[in-house]
């Protein structure tokens, strides 16, 4: 079932979850009556269910946001986008499904579904800095906003040739539920702070940016 947002105050930046309780079979038919030849080919060429649902749940969701049916493309770096007048991000964890429209250029969205496992992984994502203001308190849910708003940022940026310890920093901040931090991306000539959102629904992490 979809989870909707109005999330700027200007009509220019809406965002959405699905829930995925819904069976492969009623999620497709939500949607067939959309699907052009070329889009039913390339769902019958998904493997798994889940990724199935995740490709359904996002298509409908965009429907939902924007009130009409938009097919999704992909450019050279496998970033989405479609016809209409707003740039897209997309994210999905588990049974949770998300999409991020708006009329601003940099938009990315990532949602992660809270595991102890990140723990593990940090070293991979962090550079010194960013491990040294974690809160031990509060290490796992700090330690995923930092892995969300760096996958935001790569999502915002669009190419593929960011590194996440070297090229995108997050600045230090304490850990709500809710909140903002400050990330920013840097890679030859290219330097942007962006402010970017987070929060939990249940056991998932989300954050977001429009800049």
């Amino acid at each position: 079932m979809p989870i909707l947002q109005n999330i700027s105050t200007k009509s220019e930046t809406f965002l959405g979850f699905w829930r995925i309780d819904e069976s492969i079979d009623e999620l497709y038919n939500m949607l067939l009556p959309y699907l052009d030849a070329c889009e039913i080919t390339e769902f019958n060429q998904l493997k798994h269910v889940n990724r199935k649902k995740e490709w359904i749940a996002s298509r409908l969701l965009i429907k939902e946001l924007i009130g009409s049916y938009q097919r999704i493309f992909y450019n050279a770096n496998r970033k989405p986008f479609i016809e209409a007048p707003f740039n897209i991000s997309i994210s999905h964890s588990n049974n949770l499904a998300g999409v991020l429209l708006s009329k601003r250029e940099y938009v990315g969205l990532d949602i992660e579904q809270i595991s102890e496992k990140i723990a593990r992984v940090a070293l991979k994502f962090l550079y010194k800095g960013e491990i040294e203001n974690i809160d031990e308190k509060v290490k796992i849910p700090s330690l995923y906003v930092n892995w969300c708003a760096k996958e935001t940022l790569f999502k915002a940026y669009g190419q593929r040739s960011l590194n996440f310890r070297e090229n995108i920093k997050v600045a230090p901040f304490e850990f709500n539920d809710k909140g903002l931090v400050d990330g920013k991306i840097q890679i030859n000539e290219f330097q942007k702070s962006f402010p970017i959102n987070y929060f939990k629904i249940n056991e998932y992490m989300v954050a977001w940016c429009a800049e």
